[in-house]
């Protein structure tokens, strides 16, 4: 199927535009939660003067977090997208995979999970493998959104399927976000220089949300082109 950035990036804007608050919202609470590992870390002193049992603990902590609260919510963002590009994203889809039972849950939570781990163990191996693995991989995330009970295996085959000559198209749209990110590199800079370390990675992460939240929207709208044939 045919697609260029350009086409992609407008329809994102398009439906960005259409809840830009919520969907700036939604980003930022994903990022902020992202950073909490980051809190821990920059405690350099505290997390030395930790036993081997009290580190070992923490990072299992934070594991677990990251699997049971950071993915299902990650998942709960590509749905608000996905939403969004269909023209009835609400805020409280962030939380969807919270609220549709036990056995949707752990559905999703089990198929994030394969999915980052057989990109991880392709990292593991080889640069260029874990790329390609990531490439391949790249609409699960999406895919198991928008259909939490279909099986990592399936869901990771649908998006080979749909990212089959797609890849470097891909690559490509990603390149184009680039000039975001040096600006907000730039401005995050800036008032680090001039803010408290906490309230300047607050400001940082606010920033950061803005890039962020145009890119999903264009993703979601690529997902709804490459998918109409194949789910």
């Amino acid at each position: 199927m045919v697609w260029s950035s350009k086409e992609i990036k407008k329809k994102g804007l398009t439906c960005l535009n259409k809840n830009f608050i919520q969907a700036y919202l939604v980003v930022l609470v994903i990022r902020l939660i992202a950073d909490i590992p980051a809190l821990f870390f920059n405690q350099g002193s505290s997390i030395r003067s930790l036993s081997l049992s009290g580190s070992a603990l923490l990072l299992a902590i934070l594991l677990a977090g990251t699997i049971f609260i950071y993915l299902p919510l990650n998942a709960g963002k590509n749905r608000f997208y996905m939403d969004l590009n269909d023209g009835s994203a609400e805020f409280d889809t962030l939380w969807h995979f919270f609220t549709r039972g036990k056995k949707t849950y752990l559905s999703i939570v089990k198929g994030m999970t394969v999915r980052y781990l057989t990109v991880l163990a392709g990292g593991l191996i080889l640069i260029v493998p874990g790329i390609m693995q990531y490439y391949r991989t790249f609409f699960t995330p999406w895919i198991l959104a928008q259909h939490p009970d279909m099986t990592a295996g399936v869901a990771m085959q649908k998006s080979r399927e749909m990212t089959a000559g797609q890849k470097m198209n891909l690559f490509i749209m990603q390149l184009t976000f680039l000039g975001w990110i040096a600006l907000c590199f730039f401005l995050s800079y800036r008032f680090s220089l001039i803010l408290p370390t906490g309230i300047g990675r607050a400001v940082s992460t606010a920033i950061y949300a803005l890039p962020a939240a145009y890119y999903h929207a264009a993703v979601a709208a690529l997902y709804t082109k490459l998918s109409q044939h194949l789910l």
